[in-house]
């Protein structure tokens, strides 16, 4: 003979079990950290003299750039910009890797790097 009372009350007790349990995982699921996607197509778009232009594709969303390089072992200050180029001037005869990313927001997470390597050749024929 089963008491009606214990199955009801297990039978409740197994639900709040499964609201608690699938609580904590759409919980989780929501406030995951989705991050942008990294630019694409980033190149050195144009040179004139010892001023190097890059660009890259529009990462939908995103708000802020981040772009800097290291050469010789020396990494520059990070740069910021709404827009998809930037133009630094370099020296001669050095070899740099550029990196850019979208910066963080409150939505979505900092995207991976993508990076393109350029030497600056002598300006002396």
């Amino acid at each position: 003979y089963r008491d009606p009372e214990m199955i009801k009350g297990g039978i409740i007790l197994a639900v709040l079990i499964v609201a608690c349990v699938g609580w904590v995982a759409v919980s989780k699921y929501l406030s995951r950290k989705v991050y942008y996607e990294a630019p694409s197509s980033f190149i050195v778009s144009n040179v004139e003299g010892n001023k190097v232009t890059l660009t890259w594709q529009n990462v939908p969303l995103a708000q802020k750039y981040s772009i800097y390089y290291e050469t010789d072992k020396e990494t520059s200050s990070t740069y910021y910009t709404e827009k998809c180029e930037y133009t630094f001037t370099l020296n001669y005869g050095k070899t740099y890797t550029f990196y850019v990313y979208v910066e963080a927001d409150d939505v979505f997470g900092k995207s991976e790097e993508s990076s393109v390597t350029y030497t600056l050749n002598s300006d002396k024929g």
